[in-house]
Order: structure tokens, then sequence, then C-alpha cells
């Protein structure tokens, strides 16, 4: 019996580990300082996994063995939660205007980082609305919550958002599927010159114009709106994915 049960335990934290991985692999946004501790932790749990598959065959039977040949429902199920993380840790967020993202933007040699404050008058209770979703700062506590419902799956996120004078907002918070939970953090620059503001994402984003000096329909900035789109559906999905978790 216990040997069984290491067997389980093993083979639960080698199935953990290998989605996580994957996850981690499919978002390749190993760039940054931070993410660098990531991959060292990736790497680490990777080890720990081929260790763990090396002796697992040792402590099963033959049947555990032909089983660990395809991917349990576990396994898929957290691989799937893993990849809606990492959409949304590539930045969800940009493709809520997809003519604009898809021109070439070129930002003006005197542009100027945002200020903090600058970005604040921007961004503070305001409701980011996305194809899928929404996020939203708000002003107490600078607490960041958003919700994503579509054809990558339903997730719900909790945290913070952090504005720098150096042009950056990060939105930093826990995304909870159905599968698991992943925490995400998804950084923006922003430059401004004689009233226009260039944003990208970045990791990998390219420049667009946010906002021009006279606000036009396309501008990703009409997509900041001051009504709540958020509290309501979010506390639905948390409900929806709890039972679901329950059944």
């Amino acid at each position: 019996m216990a040997v069984m049960e290491t067997e389980q335990d093993l083979s639960a934290l080698a199935e953990q580990s290998h989605a996580r991985w994957i996850g981690a692999r499919i978002c390749a946004i190993g760039k940054s300082a931070s993410t660098q501790g990531n991959l060292r932790d990736i790497a680490s749990r990777r080890n720990r996994q081929r260790a763990l598959r090396a002796a697992a065959p040792r402590l099963g039977s033959h049947e555990h063995g032909r089983n660990n040949m395809k991917p349990s429902r576990k396994q898929t199920s957290l691989l799937a939660a893993a990849s809606l993380a990492c959409a949304i840790v590539l930045g969800l967020a940009t493709a809520s205007n997809a003519a604009v993202a898809a021109t070439t933007t070129k930002v003006p040699d005197g542009a100027r980082p945002m200020t903090a404050a600058e970005l604040y008058m921007l961004y503070h209770d305001k409701s980011w609305r996305w194809p899928d979703g929404a996020g939203r700062m708000q002003n107490t506590d600078r607490r960041f919550s958003a919700w994503v419902d579509g054809t990558g799956g339903q997730s719900w996120a909790e945290g913070r958002w952090a504005i720098t004078d150096t042009g950056r907002l990060c939105l930093e918070a826990t995304w909870h599927a159905a599968s698991g939970q992943f925490p995400a953090k998804t950084c923006f620059v922003h430059r401004i010159f004689d009233g226009t503001i260039y944003q990208k994402r970045e990791t990998g984003g390219a420049w667009i114009v946010f906002r021009h000096p006279t606000t036009e329909k396309t501008d990703e900035a009409t997509n900041l709106i001051a009504d709540d789109l958020v509290s309501q559906r979010l506390e639905a999905l948390k409900t929806s994915l709890t039972v679901r978790k329950t059944e």
C-alpha cells in the first residue's frame, strides 16, 4: 500500500510538472530578468520530472507503465489551463484592435516615457474591454480583476496593477481556470509625443497608436471605459468554475 501511494504521488507530480513546463515553453517569454528566474524553476522542475519518470516504472505495475504511454485526462486539462494562462501573458488585451495592431507604427525620436501620474489618469478606475473579456484597474488598493470567456476557455483573475515613471503599466494576477490556477504578469510600455500616446506590450509587442490627440474610433484607448465591465461577470465565472470543479 505504501508503494502504491508513493507511485500515485510521483505520477501526479510528474503530470503537473510536465504540463506547466509545456505551458511555459509555449509562452516563450524568457527575455526579462524576472522570467529568467522562472526558467530556472522550470529547468529544476524538468529535472525532477525526469527523475520521477525514471523511478516510476520501478515502483509501478505493467498496467501503470502502459498508462504512462498516453497523457491522462488530468494532464491534458492542466496543459489546456497552462495554455490559457500563456495567452493572457502574451497580451490578450492588445488583440482588441487587430486593424491598428497590424499596421507598422514608428515612434518619433522625440517621444518620451509617460509618467506614473499620466498613466494613472489614463487607467485608474477604468475597464479595459477585450474581444473575449475585460480587465478593471481599480483605484482602491490598485486592485486588478479580469475575466475571459472565449474559444480558449473560461478564466478569471485577481491581483494588482502598477505604474512607473518609465511609462510601464503592469498587470499581475493569479488566473483561475477549471483545471488550476496560474500566475501571470503582463506589462505595457507607453510613449507620448505631441499628444499622441504610443503603446506596446513590453515583451514581443509591436508599437501601436494607443490614442491620437483627438481620439479616433480605431484608437485602442476607446476600449478604456468608466463602466464596470468586470465585477458581475467575474463573480458569475467564479461560481461556474467552482461548481464545475466539484462535479
